[in-house]
């Protein structure tokens, strides 16, 4: 196969990737605005930017690096070091998304009654999101 034809299959794997991906946005955006009240949407969107501000924070910056090196390494090819990298890399990853999960569900036990119940549900849920997601 060309390096043409890769590229165009590539393309067109992306594309309709991020389309399927829009539908399913669309889709999931009109069910919830159709099923939830004013105030179970304000929870819902405070849980899951709290999701994905954290999810953010837990990749700690070095995916880049393991990136690079990774490319480094396919250079050179050395297979070995590419295994031990992303191992290492995703055993850090899901320890510290584990431990963030672990933290922000023991907190939700501790907040104060004042809060409703449905939001500290969704904080516990939003807990096993950011293991899950990560």
């Amino acid at each position: 196969m060309s390096l043409a034809n890769k590229i165009g299959k590539n393309t067109a794997i992306c594309y309709t990737q991020s389309l399927v991906s829009l539908f399913l946005g669309a889709g999931a955006s009109y069910f919830i605005i159709k099923t939830l009240s004013l105030q179970q949407f304000g929870y819902l969107s405070l849980t899951m930017s709290i999701v994905w501000i954290i999810m953010s924070w837990t990749d700690l910056g070095i995916s880049q690096v393991v990136s690079a090196d990774t490319a480094s390494y396919l250079g050179q090819g050395n297979l070995s070091n590419i295994k031990r990298l992303l191992g290492d890399y995703y055993k850090v990853k899901v320890s510290i998304s584990m431990i963030v999960g672990l933290v922000i569900f023991a907190v939700s036990f501790y907040l104060p009654t004042k809060y409703d119940s449905q939001l500290i549900y969704l904080l516990r849920l939003s807990s096993l999101a950011i293991f899950i997601f990560t």
